[in-house]
């Protein structure tokens, strides 16, 4: 029993965390940019949403984020800027 509880709970901590990095992966513009079209990993996709609901647990927060995604996944307004798309691949996010 202690062991299936273990298990069960490393699991549940291994999930978790993939739901976070599918997060940092899918918002980093270095690599989502240098993804082709449509080619973003449905489990990535599957944790960045997971993990959006998780971390905002407002539901009128989480409407925005959805509606401001649009726009971060076509390269729209300040992501599709000169400046921006030159440093897509030199400035790491943190330092956004």
């Amino acid at each position: 029993m202690v062991a299936e509880d273990h298990l069960r709970q490393t699991g549940q901590r291994k999930r978790e965390t993939l739901k976070v990095r599918s997060a940092g992966f899918f918002l980093n513009p270095q690599f989502f940019y240098n993804l082709a079209e449509g080619e973003v990993d449905k489990e990535v996709s599957t944790g960045f949403y997971e993990a959006v609901l998780k971390l905002i647990p407002d539901v009128g927060e989480q409407e925005k984020v959805y509606t401001q995604l649009s726009t971060y996944r076509h390269g729209d307004g300040m992501f599709g800027t000169p400046v921006a798309v030159r440093l897509r691949d030199s400035q790491p996010p943190a330092i956004w």
